[in-house]
């Protein structure tokens, strides 16, 4: 009895956070994607929103920079912050501990660099709206498996905060009854 009014109590939160999340993709400028973030601190005390876009008092793209090309060759050309980078940087601008903290992204797994970025400053769990690559990189879901096996949390919800499966965990645990029939 207490273990579903429990799980129905995380399904509530996550679905309050996931929509927080989408809200702050509302803030965005970017003519390509709207993306955002709620990174939610250790116990719920703080709760931070990205969205991507350019830097705070920077100009909006009149037209988009990387445009007809597309994919992780042409990032360059872009000033716009990734939403998961932007919570991490008004986090630090504040003096907000991320350690232990969750981020709810409303967009698939962030990409490389920024997933490095929310390793590295304690993320203990990222949750998405799906479990899509960012444009097709590999190196992102390579680093995700690792960190999930280095003990990280990684999980798909839909906006009613429902978990839904996604192929990392899949991946790690068709290794896990691999190895454990040895």
């Amino acid at each position: 009895m207490i273990t579903k009014y429990l799980n129905k109590r995380k399904i509530k939160r996550d679905a309050a956070y996931m929509n927080m999340a989408k809200e702050a993709s509302d803030n965005s400028t970017c003519l390509r994607k709207h993306l955002g973030t709620l990174l939610v601190t250790n116990h719920g005390a703080m709760k931070i929103k990205g969205w991507n876009g350019p830097p705070d008092n920077f100009e909006s793209c009149k037209e988009c920079p990387r445009y007809p090309e597309t994919g992780i060759k042409t990032l360059y050309k872009c000033k716009a912050i990734h939403a998961e980078r932007r919570c991490l940087l008004i986090a630090a601008k504040l003096g907000i501990s991320t350690f232990g903290s969750t981020l709810y992204a409303f967009m698939g797994v962030p990409c490389k660099d920024c997933l490095i970025e929310l390793i590295e400053a304690g993320v203990r769990e990222i949750v998405c709206i799906k479990d899509d690559l960012y444009n097709g990189d590999d190196l992102s879901g390579e680093l995700l498996l690792e960190w999930i096996r280095n003990g990280g949390i990684f999980r798909i919800v839909n906006l009613n905060g429902i978990k839904l499966p996604d192929k990392f965990n899949l991946q790690i645990l068709k290794e896990y009854r691999e190895t454990s029939r040895i």
